[in-house]
């Protein structure tokens, strides 16, 4: 363009080209007359005006009382949307437009907002920048994230793996999206449960959104919850029921999750079945003694109040003992309330008195239900093998039982320190055990006593019935002659 020297020049791009954005010291509009060198379709009147190659025209809405429609084009190889009009230098465009999204989940693409005015660049701004100005344009608040509904994550712990035995189940679940009030939320494939259907299964939770009872079917092994409250996207749910286990093995059971009317957009109100887990593994060892309810290493034991696995007497829940005879008393001091740990996020889980364990970020690969009970178990007998063993503390319990990390945990457990310096002044050593139930041995890892908070304290990957023994102290070789 040609300088103006009327002092009414809108651009000054410094040349007398009329095929650019700047014509007569005046920004290039459709219907001007002259044709733009890189535009296209911009006969007069054009179909589409000035509509650059490669584009795809679409219709932008805006908030001007001057320009409620302006032409905009979009390219879906470059992924860019081209909005052409005039507009006054001190006029806001508040611009609507309609894009069809993603079908795959995606985060907010890093969005750019820029200006030509006059053949002059005037820069550019991200959408996603925080405490972004520029233009107007405010932080974008997630623009094209694309969310499809679904479950993140299931896990299932189970607290028994013996026949017909009661066992506690504790599911944790979550959703990417808000779970709506009234929502059913359904679990399938407990099969094999010798539990009866019941309208009213209780379950035990500390969870607003869950209710106290649920729906059980024996036959489909399908639990149903109606939610008692909204829960925020990506926040657990947990909760716990009770069902006896099948009376002959069977292989682990594969658990689904699904939901109906959970989200507050009803065409994605039934949510796919995505997560699972596996459960209701009943693996008992055909009894490996000659004489009827015979069991021990040389098989000369009878009387288990358990359940006979090979040469193991194995004990339900809450039962101590070679047979199984011994019931002892919870010590509500070391009863660890259950909770919820996510996946890969550090936990301190611990009783009043300082029973439970400390885990590190990362030791967990899901979101797990950690709880205990600690027992004080006089006079605890041991097999044969290790009638030697003295239990010096109350078995705690952990749970869930079998659970392996993915990095140690710190596992604490109170103890009388004076009681430890008794046996180790009478010629005895001190260590943690946790009991094999396969074996039926208890087995020793090494442990830290802290004298000043009266624990001790073991590294491990996994949970199950632990607690302190005094063994004889090793007796030395004698010296070489």
């Amino acid at each position: 363009s040609s300088l103006n020297n009327n002092n009414t020049e809108v651009c000054d791009d410094g040349n007398d080209d009329d095929d650019d954005a700047c014509v007569g010291c005046q920004r290039a509009f459709c219907g001007d007359g002259f044709t733009q060198a890189d535009l296209v379709d911009c006969a007069d009147p054009p179909e589409y005006p000035c509509k650059p190659a490669g584009y795809t025209p679409i219709m932008v809405r805006t908030a001007s009382p001057l320009h409620p429609t302006v032409h905009g084009f979009y390219n879906e190889a470059e992924n860019k949307i081209l909005i052409y009009n005039l507009f006054d230098l001190t006029e806001t465009l508040v611009a609507e437009i309609d894009v069809r999204n993603q079908v795959c989940n995606q985060p907010s693409p890093d969005l750019q907002v820029s200006a030509v005015l006059g053949g002059e660049s005037a820069g550019s701004t991200s959408f996603n920048t925080p405490d972004s100005s520029r233009f107007g344009v405010e932080n974008g608040g997630n623009p094209l994230r694309i969310l499809q509904a679904q479950f993140t994550s299931l896990s299932l712990f189970e607290s028994s793996n013996l026949p017909s035995q009661p066992n506690e189940i504790c599911a944790v679940f979550a959703l990417n999206v808000g779970l709506r009030n009234n929502a059913t939320v359904r679990l399938t494939g407990l099969g094999g449960s010798s539990e009866p259907s019941n309208a009213a299964l209780p379950l035990d939770h500390d969870d607003a959104a869950v209710p106290d009872v649920a729906s059980w079917v024996q036959g489909d092994g399908v639990l149903e919850i109606t939610t008692a409250g909204q829960v925020d996207a990506d926040t657990p749910v947990s909760f716990c029921f009770t069902i006896l286990n099948p009376t002959a093995n069977q292989a682990a059971q594969t658990v689904s999750v699904s939901c109906d009317g959970c989200t507050f957009d009803p065409s994605v109100a039934v949510l796919p079945t995505t997560a699972s887990t596996r459960v209701l593994r009943i693996a008992v060892a055909a009894a490996d003694c000659p004489g009827q309810g015979a069991f021990g290493g040389d098989c000369s034991l009878t009387g288990c109040q358990g359940v006979i696995s090979g040469r193991v007497c194995v004990c339900p829940e809450g039962r101590f003992g070679v047979t199984c005879s011994i019931q002892p008393v919870v010590i509500q001091e070391l009863v660890v309330p259950r909770t919820t740990v996510r996946a890969g996020a550090p936990a301190v889980v611990k009783s009043s008195a300082g029973a439970g364990v400390s885990i590190p970020s990362g030791a967990t690969t899901s979101d797990i239900v950690v709880s205990a009970k600690g027992y004080q178990v006089n006079d605890l007998t041991f097999s044969s093998s290790q009638e030697e063993l003295k239990a010096v503390a109350p078995v705690l319990d952990m749970k869930p039982d079998g659970y392996r990390f993915a990095q140690p945990v710190a596992l604490s457990l109170p103890v009388n320190v004076t009681a430890l310096d008794a046996e180790q002044s009478g010629g005895r050593d001190v260590s943690m055990a946790f009991l094999n139930s396969t074996t039926g041995l208890w087995e020793f890892v090494s442990g830290t006593v802290n004298r000043t908070t009266g624990t001790i304290t073991v590294l491990t990957y996994h949970f199950s019935l632990w607690s302190a023994m005094s063994v004889p102290a090793a007796v030395p070789p004698p010296p070489p002659p």
